[in-house]
């Protein structure tokens, strides 16, 4: 895949091409019952809740950070970089 313009482009593909493969597992038959294995073997992974549409929801790091000090999760300006 060639960057044409700017990186978001690799990201969009890649949001994109995740949405489908999540979409695809919980609606085709067929592999409805892998994914019911997978629920047995992994009960706590719970089940994935895709965005309406085909796009993924993107916050900025400044509102990442926001919401996790509004649920009461402290985080240092630097903690990521660990």
């Amino acid at each position: 895949m060639v960057i044409r313009n700017h990186y978001h482009e690799v990201l969009e593909f890649s949001e994109s091409l995740m949405i489908f493969i999540i979409r695809s597992l919980q609606e085709r038959p067929e592999y409805q019952r892998l994914t019911k294995v997978v629920d047995q073997v992994y009960p706590g992974a719970g089940n994935f809740k895709l965005p309406p549409g085909d796009k993924a929801v993107r916050i900025t790091f400044a509102e990442g950070t926001r919401l996790l000090a509004e649920a009461g999760i402290e985080t240092g300006e630097f903690d990521d970089l660990r």
